[in-house]
């Protein structure tokens, strides 16, 4: 198996997932991912960074996924965002901090994360990494959750 990127493809990251989706995950979807992620490929990344949480293909390593896991959030990647976001409120991979999950559930949902938004109104209500305002998260949940019509 080559580890060249495909003149007709984008790179590292385009190979494993084609290959990903014809052949499903196997050692040289891993090699490609592997690639991708040394070439900081913030989607490679963040595939690597669950790969290492779950023991996909490798042994588990919660700090390393955690390092892989802030280096894609900050490149924009939504879900990286809410999943290390997680992390830091549990104490995951990393020491617990609430005042950085509040901060990473907002980029989460300012990158489109949708979950990130629900997540800001619960530590908005219960006072996690954010002062305590039940009053004004309960508006924004009632605005939020609204039928439409």
């Amino acid at each position: 198996m080559k580890l060249e990127p495909d003149d007709d493809e984008i790179g590292y990251y385009a190979q494993a997932c084609k290959r990903a989706k014809e052949k499903g995950i196997d050692a040289d979807v891993g090699r490609l991912m592997m690639a991708a992620a040394d070439d900081s490929d913030p989607r490679a990344l963040y595939a690597v960074a669950t790969w290492y949480l779950f023991g996909i293909g490798r042994k588990k390593n919660f700090k390393k996924a955690a390092k892989m896991l802030r280096v894609a959030a900050l490149a924009g990647i939504a879900r990286a965002a809410f999943d290390l976001a997680v992390w830091f409120e549990c104490g995951k991979g990393v020491t617990r901090d609430r005042q950085a999950a509040f901060s990473l559930y907002v980029l989460a949902y300012t990158l489109g994360d949708e979950e990130g938004g629900h997540a800001i109104v619960r530590c908005m209500y219960h006072g996690i990494g954010t002062r305590k305002m039940p009053d004004f998260a309960k508006a924004i949940f009632d605005q939020r959750c609204k039928p439409h019509e």
